[in-house]
């Protein structure tokens, strides 16, 4: 009887001074505020620049001849730039004058931003953009929203 408490307690002693087993996760790295990591695919991008535009979701008509034309050239970038500007072009679109955009640039900027970016610009992209619609009046907004539209931050979510 005594030896079976000393070995159940030798037992106990023995398992609990097993280390424990620690899984590694790695390193991981939170993404700074606004960074963008997901890659859209092309008609991804195509839906929301529609979205974006038209304030509405793409209607499946519009969605089937974006697709068509699409997958019926091979140069897949040129596509999707035609797409861009023929939305910017549309008579549908509502986008602000250029009275508006002139008139109020910082607020411009900020909407743009928001709009296209998700994101409020830095003071250094505020100051940039403000300075580009002061030094050029002749910049439409069709051209800063298609500048915007083609950037590299929007191909990402």
């Amino acid at each position: 009887m005594v030896r079976s408490i000393i070995s159940i307690v030798f037992f106990g002693l023995l398992v609990s001074c097993q280390p424990e087993t620690v899984y590694d996760v790695g390193t991981l790295k939170p993404n700074a505020d606004g960074e963008k990591t997901e890659l859209k695919d092309d008609l991804q991008f195509m839906s929301i620049a529609y979205r974006d535009l038209f304030e509405e979701e793409v209607p499946p008509g519009v969605l089937e001849f974006m697709r068509t034309a699409y997958i019926s050239l091979g140069d897949k970038e040129l596509v999707v730039d035609r797409v861009v500007q023929a939305m910017l072009s549309s008579p549908d679109v509502e986008i602000p004058s250029q009275t508006d955009m002139l008139g109020a640039k910082k607020e411009f900027v900020q909407t743009t931003y928001r709009k296209f970016l998700l994101r409020d610009p830095s003071s250094f992209e505020e100051a940039y953009w403000v300075s580009q619609l002061t030094e050029n009046p002749n910049l439409l907004v069709k051209d800063v929203y298609y500048i915007f539209m083609t950037s590299q931050e929007y191909k990402y979510y």
